[in-house]
Formats: C-alpha cells, structure tokens, sequence
C-alpha cells in the first residue's frame, strides 16, 4: 500500500466518488478494487493496474492509459473521451454504455469483451484484438478496422457507416441488421459471415474472397462485387439492383436468382442470365 496525494493506493482500496484529477499512478497496482464515479480525467495511468475493479460511470476524459491491464473490469457507463490507450489489455470487462469518442486503442486487446451500446464513432482499431468482442449497437460510424482480429466478434445491430475492412481476414463475424452502407471490405477473406437484414448499399467487396457468407434480405444496391470470389453465398430476398457483378467467378445461378431484382444487377457473368 502506497500513499499518494493523501489516498491509500493498493489492492482493494474504496475510493468511491473520488476527485483524482491530474494524480500519478503510473505502474501502481489497485487490482479489484471500488473506484466507482470517480474523476480522473487528465491522470496519468500508464501500466497501472485495474484488474477485477468496480469502476462504473467513472471519468477518465484525457487520461492516459498506456499498456494498463484493465482485464475483468466493469466500466459501465464510463466515459473515455480523448483517452489513449494504446497497447492496453481489456479483455472480458464490461464495457456497455461508455464513450470513447477521439480515443487512441491502438495494438489493444478487447478479447471477450462487451461494449454494448458503446459511442466508438471514429475510432482507429489498428492492430486490435477482437476476438470474440461484442460490439453490439455500438456506434461506429468511420472507423478503422486496419489490421485487427475478428473472429466471432459480434457487431449485430451496430452502425458501421464507412466503416474501413479492408484488407482483413474476416472469420464467423455476426454483421446482421446492421448499417454498413458505403463500408469498404475490399480485398478481404470473408469466411461465415452474417450480413443478413443489413443496409450494405454502396459498400465495396472488389476483388475479395467470399465464402460460405449469409446475406439474406440484405440490401446491396449499388454494392461493387468487382472481381469477387465466390465459394457459397446466400442471397436469398436480397436486393441487388444496381449491384456490381463485373468479373466475378464462382456464383450459380441457383444463388444470384434467389435475389430481389436480379435482374437489374450489373455486369453479370454472361453463362447466369442465358
């Protein structure tokens, strides 16, 4: 137990509705401990400590977290305004309901966490770990997914306007009834995902791998399939007109007919309209 700025700091300690601004706690150990509503905007917590804490509707606005191991903490309602984050370990923690609007959680790891009804808007997921994350009615309007992992991660219900996938290695991730117009998941492996009941128009596909992936009553008018890959797609009610077939290999005609407005697609395959 250490004393800093006249506070006990150590495993366990009860500082409910604490004013911790500016404070240094950098590398300080407060695993499980109650930090509920407290303000520590502007603080430094560089690879502090904050394993199993209670740390509902705190503040943390411009605080720095670098490398912090925030594993198995419950943050609901918190906010996260202006935080970076980078390199921390956030792994099956409570995340629903907080903000992080021009936060920086670059190279973090969000495995098995639950950010439901989380405001993501803008974000850079750069090198992040997103395994098995729920991502849930969040709000992720222009963000970045720029070399991270997903893999049964959950963005059901979510708003992924000009949401960046490209280049990725999409595995089992849930995408249905969520907004994904104008996303970008060019070139990208696409293995057993949901697109189901989804607003994709105007996304881009081109030149990707799509396997074995459900879009089912989705709309993507005006979607660019551009030099796609096909090994298993449902289409079945989806609407495809003004959709972009221009050099796709692998799709039947069994599957492209189960659409909506199938003929009013673009550019298809000559051998699936003869």
């Amino acid at each position: 137990m250490v004393k800093i700025k006249g506070h006990n700091m150590g495993p366990g300690v009860d500082l409910r509705g604490e004013y911790l601004s500016d404070i240094n706690l950098e590398g300080v150990d407060i695993n499980h401990s109650d930090l509920r509503n407290v303000i520590f905007s502007k603080a430094n917590l560089n690879h502090v400590n904050l394993s199993g804490a209670d740390i509902r509707r705190s503040n943390f606005i411009s605080v720095t977290l670098k490398h912090a191991n925030l594993s198995e903490t419950n943050f609901y309602g918190s906010n996260f305004d202006k935080v970076d984050l980078e390199g921390v370990r956030l792994t099956l923690s409570d995340l629903r309901k907080t903000n992080f609007q021009e936060s920086i959680i670059k190279n973090s790891n969000f495995e098995k966490s639950n950010f439901k009804g989380a405001d993501l808007t803008n974000l850079n997921f750069e090198g992040v770990n997103l395994i098995e994350t729920n991502l849930e009615e969040t709000n992720l309007s222009n963000s970045s997914f720029k070399k991270s992992t997903l893999k049964k991660t959950i963005f059901k219900n979510a708003n992924l306007w000009k949401a960046n996938f490209s280049n990725l290695n999409l595995l089992s991730v849930d995408f249905s009834d969520t907004k994904l117009s104008v996303a970008n998941f060019k070139e990208t492996e696409i293995n057993k995902v949901k697109f189901s009941n989804s607003d994709l128009r105007g996304a881009c596909f081109e030149n990707s791998k799509i396997t074995e992936s459900d879009f089912k009553n989705s709309c993507l008018s005006g979607v660019n399939f551009s030099g796609v890959s096909f090994d298993g797609i449902n289409l079945e009610k989806a609407n495809i007109a003004g959709t972009n077939f221009n050099d796709v290999t692998n799709l039947t005609r069994e599957e492209l007919q189960l659409a909506h407005n199938w003929e009013k697609a673009k550019n298809l395959p000559e051998d699936l309209i003869k």
